[in-house]
């Protein structure tokens, strides 16, 4: 019985192996058969540009152009809320500092606008420190000042000047 399994087993394997063999080298032959090499000959090219060609070429030198950049207006420094018209000087207020301590006193930083006063040139020009108590110009004294305004005494009289006012 061994034997004849033996032999069947043989021949099984021996057909199998030769038809594997033959399969194979009929598939390398229809290969080898299908495969024609093409050659594509490109179409000639034309000298006139597609539209949609044109229309590209059209936005990327649109944008090749430098852009203008835009022209921002400035707001004026010197508002009309910010003057302190006091006779005939007028200053613009740049600031208020109120004192820290009690050995320090509360200042105004401020600059002259326009003079018509025989003051010389050369000290409206720049800022002025205004301590509370110190004059201001010829006559005008920083008399307090507070959260809510600005007094000047000015021969007598009482100048005061409203810092926060609600408009209605």
């Amino acid at each position: 019985m061994k034997i004849i399994a033996l032999i069947l087993s043989t021949l099984t394997m021996s057909y199998l192996t030769v038809d594997y063999f033959i399969e194979q080298q009929s598939a390398n032959q229809k290969i080898q058969s299908d495969v024609v090499v093409k050659s594509v000959i490109p179409m000639s090219i034309a000298k006139e540009q597609l539209a949609v060609e044109k229309s590209w070429f059209k936005l990327k030198l649109d944008r090749a152009k430098p852009v203008a950049p835009a022209v921002v207006k400035k707001p004026k420094k010197n508002d009309k809320k910010d003057i302190l018209s006091l006779g005939n000087d007028k200053y613009f207020l740049y600031g208020i500092f109120n004192a820290q301590s009690k050995k320090s006193k509360a200042f105004i930083l401020v600059k002259s606008l326009e003079s018509k006063s025989s003051e010389s040139t050369s000290e409206k020009t720049g800022l002025l420190k205004v301590m509370q108590g110190t004059e201001l110009s010829a006559g005008i004294i920083l008399k307090s000042v507070t959260t809510n305004t600005i007094s000047f005494l000015r021969n007598g009289e009482l100048i005061e000047f409203k810092l926060f006012e609600a408009k209605s």
